[in-house]
């Protein structure tokens, strides 16, 4: 999860931060793109979920 401000003076966060993430095969959320972000774990698996479509 990447806590950011859209249009933050910033910049962050960077396209190479991105990149790297997405190589990883990170999946990335972010706050000014998905809105909140809300993580659920139960019995030992993850669920996350957005506010925004």
């Amino acid at each position: 999860m990447i806590q950011v401000g859209a249009d933050n003076s910033y910049g962050h966060p960077t396209p190479e931060t991105l990149d790297r993430l997405g190589r990883t095969g990170a999946e990335v959320f972010r706050n000014d793109e998905d809105g909140d972000v809300i993580v659920t774990i139960k019995d030992g698996e993850v669920e996350v979920s957005v506010t925004k479509p």
